[in-house]
Order: C-alpha cells, then structure tokens, then sequence
C-alpha cells in the first residue's frame, strides 16, 4: 500500500485556506468555503485528493476561540493527529491580497510547535491565494519579494518557540482557484511534489495544552491645551485598545483608537506684569529663562506639558503671574526656543 502524505493547511477565515484545500483536492466542494469571520471549523477533518491519492488534506480548528473553547479544539487537533499517525507538510495560508498573520495562527503555529518541538521548521511552507499572475505581471510584482516580510515573521515565531536557530526560507507558492492558469498550475504541481518529499513529522509530544486568548479592554485619557484667539482651549480624548494574552503568558495589544472627543474654552484672564515693581519682573523673567534652559532637554509631549504646567504654578504662586500672562510668555519663548534648537 503506497503511503498518503497528509497536508496540513493553518490560515484565518478569508484566506482562502477552504479554497486552496478543494484545488488540492480536486473536489469544488471539499471543504465548505466561507468569508463569514465569525465561522469555524469545530473538528478536525480529512479528505484525500481525487487528483493524487497519495495526497490527502487537514483542516482543523483555529485556537483564537473567545468563548474558551480552546483547550477542548487543541486536545481535537492533538487526538486527530496522534489518529493519523504521521504529518508530512503545514502550509500556512494567507491571502495575497489581505495578507495578515492575526493571533489565531499565531496560537496554532505556536501550539503546533509545542505538538512538534523538533524539526517542524523543515515541514512548513507557505501558499499566498488570490494570485492573478497576470495582473502582477502587468505590475512588475515580484510575488517573493513582495510577502517575504509575512514570510520573515512566521520563521522568527517558530524558532522563538522551539529554541532553534532562524532557518533557511521556506517554499512559497502563489495561486489563484478561480483565475487557475498556467502558472497557478505550475505552482500546485511544486506544492505537491514538495509534500511527497517530506518524510513524516517525529517527536509527537501528546502531553501539552493550550489555554484560550484572553482579551481584556484598556481605556486611556489625553488632555491637551491651546492658545486661540484669547481663549484656552482643553481638548479631551478617550482611546481604547484590547489587550491579548496568549496561551504563553505573552502579552500584545491593538493599536490606540479614539473613542471619543471634546472640546472645552475659556477666555484668557490677562495679568500684566507692573514694570515698576523690579523684584516681580525679575521674577518673571529668571522664571521664563527656566522655561527656555528647561525646554532645550525636554522633547514636546506629556513630560514637556508637565514642566511646562509646574513652571506656571511656580510663577504664579511666587510672582502672581496670572496663567494667561504666562502662556503668552511661554509662546514668545518657544519661538526662541526653536531658534536656539534649529
């Protein structure tokens, strides 16, 4: 009995992973294909290719699950390849256009990492869908060049996970299942021959888990003063962003987004300095030579307000210098400022 060279493929919803999995197939309904973000596979699944019998084809479930079921699909995924008995090829797959490496395979390469802690790097490659040849012709694209980055972050997780050095460059492959020319051809006839020289995946460790991604919601608040037209005006802005923490323990976030935003004035209250009274207006101005001599170390931002807000109580508590007086100083100053820094 000839050996069937079993074909893993890793990649989020929208990637066309269902769709790579029916070309290999050769079956147009061999996996269920779906764009919906919130659909998943539940269990692992197998079918072998009409095109090659000694190939046959996986698709598990992603580990990414937020209603905690993440334990319960990697003890599926563990079971179904224990089952099997041997794994030859993982392709991670993105698609070319959209290409993204988001947290659910970022969990499933590191999980599969901890099921294979030795040598998976010389079973992975990577398949790039959605690759019209001859759209990227008329563009001059190089496809390599262009997702070499994808490519890059994918190496660097693996050898993260299993403590080995970073690895020559997987093969890559680029297809289109709807445009399937010559050239996605070429490139599905590369992908299988490269599977059927894999020998089997060793060192199956049947003993770790994987706890399910913990998201949690951040809130931040920012506050920033202007000058304009004889009024303070305070702008207030909320940013939220999620907080994700992995079955690892490592921690990563989303960027900052605003949530809300307000706006608040008031009029100037103008206090000028009597030039009569010596001591106040030396006061004055050792206390904007502060301003100057303080800005030259200090970059624009929070630290920089903060000074800027104690030098103003300062003034204000020792000289009675009112707050408006002091912001028009202070903006004078920074011209100077600049000057000295440019």
């Amino acid at each position: 009995m000839k050996s069937i060279y079993n074909i893993l493929l890793v990649g989020e919803t929208g990637s066309g992973k269902s769709s790579l999995g029916n070309l290999i197939l050769g079956i147009p309904d061999g996996f269920i294909v779906s764009n919906d973000p919130d659909s998943c596979t539940s269990e692992p699944l197998r079918k072998i290719s009409k095109i090659d019998p000694q190939i046959a084809v996986i698709d598990t479930p992603g580990l990414n699950d937020s209603n905690g079921k993440d334990d319960e699909n990697s003890k599926k995924i563990l079971k179904f390849i224990k089952d099997i008995g041997h794994l030859h090829f993982i392709l991670i797959v993105f698609n070319y256009s959209r290409p993204r490496l988001d947290n659910s395979i970022k969990n499933t390469i590191k999980f599969l990492c901890k099921v294979f802690p030795i040598n998976l790097k010389y079973h992975v490659g990577f398949a790039f869908t959605n690759y019209f040849h001859e759209n990227q012709q008329k563009l001059n694209v190089n496809p390599f060049e262009s997702r070499k980055k994808y490519v890059s972050l994918v190496m660097k997780l693996i050898s993260d996970e299993t403590n080995e050095e970073i690895f020559d460059e997987p093969p890559s492959y680029f297809l289109d299942s709807v445009f399937f020319d010559n050239f996605s051809k070429g490139q599905l006839f590369s992908l299988l021959s490269v599977a059927k020289s894999k020998p089997s995946i060793k060192q199956i460790n049947d003993k770790c888990s994987v706890r399910h991604v913990k998201v949690e919601e951040e809130f931040e608040t920012r506050t920033e003063d202007k000058v304009v037209d004889q009024k303070i005006i305070t702008y207030t802005k909320k940013y939220k962003r999620n907080k994700y923490t992995d079955y690892n323990g490592n921690i990563t976030y989303d960027d900052w987004e605003i949530i809300s935003s307000d706006e608040t004035s008031k009029n100037l209250e103008i206090k000028t300095v009597n030039s009569n009274n010596k001591e106040e207006e030396k006061g004055f101005m050792d206390s904007l030579r502060d301003i100057v001599d303080f800005g030259c170390h200090v970059y624009s931002g929070y630290k920089y307000r903060e000074v800027k807000k104690q030098i103003a109580e300062k003034s204000n508590k020792e000289y009675g210098i009112g707050f408006g007086d002091f912001l028009q100083g202070w903006s004078l100053f920074d011209k100077e400022l600049n000057k000295k820094n440019n």
